[in-house]
């Protein structure tokens, strides 16, 4: 598995871009911030991005989601409890010094539980609320 590591953002939010060795498929989770940079990196490893996988919605893990969904076409997954959050982003942003940023507004929802099958991979969804309400956590075999 191929995975790049991006910090973003002013909070240096952690983001990750991956697939498998030598694919030409890849996923990305969390893309807070910085979508150039993001859209670079897409790019420069010659990928169609399958998706955007997002494991909760805190203003700093969903800034780039709208225009790398734009710019890709790849749909979003959300957990479905925060779905609303990300339709309407700037009204849970707690600062006014971030943002703003662009809502978008989720193909998929999660729950916990599911199977995606997306970029060649099987990734299984666990419900690991805490940090967040609807917190998911992804995890590839």
């Amino acid at each position: 598995m191929d995975v790049r590591m991006f910090s973003v953002g002013p909070i240096q939010e952690n983001c990750f871009l991956f697939r498998r060795d030598g694919s030409d498929r890849a996923l990305i989770v969390d893309p807070g911030e910085e979508a150039d940079r993001l859209l670079g990196a897409i790019d420069e490893l010659g990928v169609t991005l399958d998706g955007i996988l997002l494991t909760h919605t805190h203003f700093d893990h969903v800034g780039a989601v709208a225009p790398i969904a734009k710019a890709t076409g790849a749909e979003v997954w959300v957990p479905e409890i925060e779905k609303q959050v990300l339709a309407d982003i700037d009204s849970y942003v707690p600062w006014p010094e971030f943002g703003p940023f662009e809502s978008w507004d989720a193909e998929h929802t999660l729950t916990g539980g599911e199977k995606l099958e997306l970029a060649g991979f099987e990734i299984d969804v666990l419900f690991t609320p805490g940090h967040s309400p609807g917190h998911v956590t992804f995890h590839v075999p």
